[in-house]
C-alpha cells in the first residue's frame, strides 16, 4: 500500500520579523519535495525555495570563502546586510564565493536559478 504524507510547519521570529512556512510531500513513489515560504518584514512579497536543485552552502559560519554545492550554473547569486543592502551580486559559475572584503557579521544569501529561490543566512567570523 502507498502511503503519502504532506507536512506543513510554520515558525515566527519576532527578533528579526521573519515568518516561515515549510510545505513538504513523503510519498513512496517519489522523491521528497520540499516548499519553504520566507516572508520578512522588509520585503513586499513572498520567497520561495525548493530543495528541487539540491543547493547547499558550506562551511557556515565561515572566515572568508564558502562553497556551493547544487545546481547552479548561471544562477544569481545576491547577498544581503542585516539592513537589507546588497553587499555582492554575481553571475555564478564557480562553485564558491570568496567574501573576504565583508565585514565579520550575518549575512543573508540569494541564489536564483532558473527553477527555484534559494535563501539561506550565512555567518561570517
Amino acid at each position: 500500500m502507498e502511503e503519502n504524507n504532506i507536512v506543513i510547519s510554520y515558525e515566527e521570529n519576532i527578533l528579526t520579523e521573519e515568518r516561515t512556512a515549510i510545505i513538504s510531500l513523503n510519498s513512496d513513489d517519489i522523491e521528497t519535495q520540499t516548499i519553504t515560504i520566507i516572508q520578512s518584514g522588509s520585503t513586499s512579497g513572498n520567497i520561495i525555495t525548493s530543495d528541487y536543485d539540491n543547493i547547499f552552502i558550506y562551511p557556515n559560519p565561515i572566515k572568508n570563502i564558502f562553497f556551493i554545492k547544487g545546481n547552479i550554473k548561471n544562477a544569481n547569486l545576491k547577498i544581503y546586510n542585516l539592513q537589507g543592502q546588497l553587499v555582492l551580486e554575481k553571475v555564478l559559475n564557480d562553485k564558491f564565493i570568496d567574501i573576504s572584503k565583508l565585514s565579520n557579521g550575518l549575512y543573508n544569501v540569494k541564489i536564483q536559478t532558473k527553477n527555484n529561490v534559494f535563501i539561506e543566512k550565512l555567518i561570517k567570523k
